[in-house]
């Protein structure tokens, strides 16, 4: 199964605060924990939020959720973060999207593939005024 990769131009901390304010948790609703996954691949549960933004400055994956099965990986990029729609519906990842665009927050979309193909599905209107 292909999945979509945003690549959003904004730093994790701002995008873990964009989709908190809209409904996302921190904690696995299921656990009641925050966890990452560490730079290595495994499971790291962290106290709080802002530990878990610190694990990420070292690499650590993190991990927001919508619901109690569908979870919001955040990546670091270079360009600032990737959000990973691993097993997403369109409906879902359009909702997502509309969160950075309503923050004005500048994305664009693309499949895991497509870094072979440069293929690019979206791109948001960039931000005005200061970044």
């Amino acid at each position: 199964m292909t999945i979509l990769i945003a690549y959003v131009n904004a730093k994790a901390d701002e995008l873990a605060s964009a989709f908190v304010s809209h409904g996302y948790s921190w904690k696995n609703p299921i656990t009641g924990e925050i966890s990452l996954f560490s730079v290595d691949g495994g499971r790291l549960v962290v106290p709080t939020p802002e530990a878990a933004i610190r694990e990420h400055e070292q690499g650590a994956l993190l991990q927001l959720w919508q619901t109690g099965t569908l979870d919001l990986p955040i990546g670091g990029a270079t360009c600032g973060a990737c959000l990973f729609f691993d097993g997403w519906r369109a409906k879902e990842v359009a909702g997502c999207l509309s969160i950075l665009e309503s923050q004005k927050i500048s994305y664009r979309v693309c499949t895991d593939d497509s870094r072979l193909h440069g293929d690019v599905y979206h791109s948001a209107v960039p931000r005005s005024g200061p970044a």
